[in-house]
């Protein structure tokens, strides 16, 4: 018997021969048993294959919707973590600015309190300062009264001691002169030697007269020219004062 697709077989004289076609249909029984087996079992394994297909797919479906809900989650999440961060950054921020107006109106008010204690500090301090001019003045005045206290009481002193002194016997010859020419003398010899002890010092200021004319510079020495020129512009006596800033002047 041919084995291949199509069984072929041989005739005999009343047809085929029996004992062929009852082992081809034994064969095709076996075949087709067989194939009905694999079928069977492709049957089988395309059943597990569409179940497990099922299973994928409801897995994915599964997946999917984990997917998208764990995206829908994860954009809640996000939205809910950016809306909060906004609302602390406003919290910040306002807080921010509210201990700006804080500090600034601290300041501010240091500000004002500092002005206010310089003012307070600079209304004393002339207060002080007036006060100080006043008792300046005062004291200046009660120098210059004393001052001319004792001037005048060591001219009396002199005055007095001046007339004190013994008085010689004029000489006949001088009756005839005036009775104020002793004293005239006296003074004479007493600027006589004071100009001698003046000459060769040096001037301690300028010497200038009451309407500021200079006479003779600071560190001038004094000569007799300039005793003269003292003594005509009626500044002997500052001539002098001038000289005894150095020191006290030995007559």
């Amino acid at each position: 018997m041919n084995r291949g697709n199509t069984p072929q077989f041989q005739r005999s004289f009343r047809g085929y021969d029996p004992a062929e076609v009852d082992a081809c249909i034994a064969e095709l029984s076996s075949r087709l048993a067989d194939l009905e087996r694999e079928n069977g079992e492709l049957k089988t394994a395309l059943d597990s294959y569409r179940k497990q297909e099922d299973l994928l797919r409801a897995a994915l479906v599964t997946a999917e919707e984990a997917a998208a809900k764990v995206r829908e989650k994860a954009a809640q999440e996000a939205d809910q973590t950016v809306a909060a961060a906004g609302e602390k950054a406003a919290s910040i921020l306002k807080k921010a600015e509210e201990k700006a107006r804080t500090l600034e109106a601290e300041a501010a008010a240091y500000r004002e309190e500092v002005r206010k204690r310089l003012y307070a500090y600079e209304r004393e301090a002339r207060v002080l300062l007036d006060r100080f001019y006043v008792m300046a003045r005062r004291h200046i005045e009660t120098l210059e009264r004393e001052f001319v206290k004792e001037v005048e009481a060591l001219l009396a002193r002199m005055d007095a001691e001046y007339e004190a002194l013994p008085r010689p016997e004029r000489p006949a010859a001088l009756c005839g002169r005036r009775g104020d020419e002793p004293a005239d003398a006296l003074a004479a010899e007493w600027e006589e030697k004071e100009s001698a002890a003046l000459l060769g010092r040096t001037l301690a200021c300028d010497l200038a007269d009451p309407g500021g004319r200079v006479i003779a510079r600071r560190g001038e020495p004094v000569t007799p020219e300039l005793i003269e020129r003292a003594a005509a512009a009626g500044l002997y006596g500052e001539l002098v004062a001038a000289v005894s800033g150095e020191g006290d002047v030995a007559i």
